[in-house]
């Protein structure tokens, strides 16, 4: 059986790839947020010609913001802890976008499989 529902599933999997990669990289900035001098990543993500999305980590090159930390010059993280939750939020919502897609797909192709089986039930 050919099988459209197949490129679907690849799509809603490089979705669910993806934000599972926003959350790991946005979880690393929150983590190093007291961590002097550290320069947070973003993930980039692109249309893929195949169908679904294609990432890429990108360090962040906005300089760090300097401090006054009793009397001495410190360089602070350069994570915006607003848009981090922000990108979570964000994230945990696609991903469950995805996710239904996927199920959805995989439904349909149950579905689909049933309809010439003699000993499916319906």
């Amino acid at each position: 059986m050919v099988r459209t529902v197949g490129s679907v599933d690849s799509i809603a999997l490089s979705g669910l790839s993806a934000q599972s990669l926003r959350l790991t990289v946005s979880a690393n900035n929150i983590a190093n947020l007291a961590t002097n001098g550290f320069q947070p990543s973003r993930v980039d993500a692109t249309a893929d010609a195949g169908g679904g999305v294609a990432t890429t980590v990108q360090q962040l090159s906005n300089p760090a913001v300097e401090s006054q930390l009793n009397g001495t010059l410190v360089e602070l993280s350069g994570t915006d802890e607003v848009a981090e939750v922000a990108t979570q939020i964000l994230a945990v919502a696609a991903f469950r976008a995805n996710l239904k897609v996927l199920e959805a797909a995989q439904a349909m192709d149950r579905s689909v499989g049933a309809i010439g089986d003699p000993h499916s039930a319906g």
